[in-house]
């Protein structure tokens, strides 16, 4: 029912923003989605390349190997539908024992989820800054720890994180009629974020499993 939802709510969220004048808020939006996915591949970088250098593993073998899930996650915009893929990346490709993998890839869906984190957190900062309101140090802390709350608590699949967000927003007295805009960002974004998700996270098990002893 989502699905059927949310295109309505964004288009009379977008007009309500055009009918009041805000246009320009609209048309500088790309540059909320170009921070977020700029900062979700910069961390992806970073984690594969000490992946790269911790195995001895050429960047070309290492992303032939993850490219298959993060593809999954890249088409369909949702962490739990490459997640068969994942962990069968962590135990043919990687040598990490079954248990280990298939305990581990779950656990770490919504852990290891940094695109999702930082663009709650672009997208709130962003908001709260165009409306000209005050970001305290204790603003920026209920922040932190209302983005941490929500990325742990929203389930892997498409669409739900717009209800999240919206509540998020609320919270942090950031106007509703910017919600809608978000969620439409969140559509392009998120398919790229999901992308660089799933590297991250066979990245990262790939190394803790090394370091607790998880592989062959």
């Amino acid at each position: 029912a989502i699905r059927y939802l949310l295109p309505p709510m964004v288009f009379l969220c977008i007009f309500a923003m055009v009918a009041s004048g805000r246009l320009s808020m609209i048309v500088s939006s790309w540059k909320i989605a170009a921070i977020t996915i700029g900062t979700v591949f910069a961390y992806t970088a970073a984690v594969f390349a000490f992946t790269c250098a911790r195995f001895r593993v050429s960047p070309r073998r290492l992303f032939s190997d993850v490219f298959p899930a993060a593809l999954i996650g890249f088409t369909t915009s949702s962490p739990l539908a490459g997640l068969p893929q994942e962990t069968l990346t962590l135990k043919r490709r990687f040598g990490v024992n079954a248990d280990f993998a298939d305990f581990s890839a779950s656990l770490a869906l919504p852990v290891s989820s940094f695109g999702y984190y930082t663009e709650l957190a672009v997208m709130m900062v962003s908001m709260a800054g165009y409306y000209g309101m005050a970001m305290p140090l204790e603003w920026l802390v209920a922040a932190v720890v209302l983005v941490a709350v929500a990325g742990l608590s929203t389930p892997p699949f498409p669409g739900t994180s717009g209800i999240v967000m919206g509540l998020l927003l609320a919270q942090l007295g950031i106007p509703a009629e910017c919600v809608g805009l978000l969620i439409a960002i969140d559509m392009g974004v998120d398919y790229f974020s999901c992308f660089g998700n799933a590297i991250i996270r066979l990245c990262l098990i790939r190394n803790v499993a090394a370091g607790f002893g998880g592989t062959k």
